[in-house]
């Protein structure tokens, strides 16, 4: 692909068709190592995501129930933890000097 630069044009091109992207991704899955692979990115971008929820919980010294419902769904359903933590979490940063 590299000695041939018209090769990484077409892999572009490719690459951004809705189409190619979703067949490759279902092949992907498909397979024991790629379900495998798939997971085990989720679950370190959930630990990540969810890590950074309730450090930044920590700082802005939310409340309980908001503190809960943040690392609970960020947990459970990534996505919707960030929304919920966005949404419920503001508020200036806990005074750290004290």
């Amino acid at each position: 692909m590299v000695s041939n630069p018209l090769s990484l044009v077409e892999f572009g091109l490719d690459s951004m068709d809705p189409e190619n992207v979703l067949s490759g991704l279902a092949d992907l899955l498909s397979t024991r190592a790629g379900a495998s692979a798939a997971w085990a990115h989720f679950v370190a971008g959930d630990i990540v995501v969810t890590r950074w929820i309730w450090k930044r919980c920590l700082d802005m010294d939310a409340s309980g129930p908001a503190r809960f419902a943040s690392i609970f769904f960020g947990v459970m359903l990534m996505p919707v933890g960030v929304v919920l933590h966005l949404l419920l979490v503001r508020g200036p940063h806990k005074d750290k000097s004290q």
